[in-house]
């Protein structure tokens, strides 16, 4: 579940940063090349520390029927409709030029799609408890 939620929020701003990008800019490969990696080393600065509490706050939930959006404590989900939120204002008011908005939609988007590949990974192998009965 928190694989989805994050791929989606992550593919969403992919797309729509590459929708922006490939109007605004003359050469859109290099500009998407260059926030990609910006956003790769987000995730390595900040993300990666925040996956990583997510993914041992899924390990440490209880084995029997835990609510499917437990995997978020309500801290998260409240800076989640916070920065959905801004990113909406901004874009919408055009307080921010499109051709600033666009590439953070790119480097924001990157770590989110790459932290939703880490819980994918830590769900496909996932060792816990499995001689639990059901």
């Amino acid at each position: 579940m928190a694989g989805g939620v994050w791929i989606f929020a992550g593919g969403f701003l992919l797309w729509r940063g590459w929708n922006m990008i490939s109007h605004i800019y003359e050469k859109p490969f290099i500009t998407l090349l260059i926030c990609a990696a910006l956003g790769g080393l987000f995730y390595y600065i900040l993300f990666d520390k925040i996956s990583s509490a997510h993914t041992n706050r899924i390990k440490s939930l209880p084995h029997s029927n835990p609510c499917a959006f437990s995997f978020f404590n309500w801290r998260s989900y409240m800076m989640m409709a916070l920065m959905i939120t801004t990113g909406i204002i901004l874009r919408k008011v055009g307080l921010v030029p499109t051709k600033y908005m666009a590439p953070f939609f790119i480097v924001m988007g990157t770590p989110l799609v790459i932290s939703a590949i880490r819980f994918y990974k830590n769900g496909i192998c996932y060792k816990g408890n499995q001689n639990q009965s059901k």
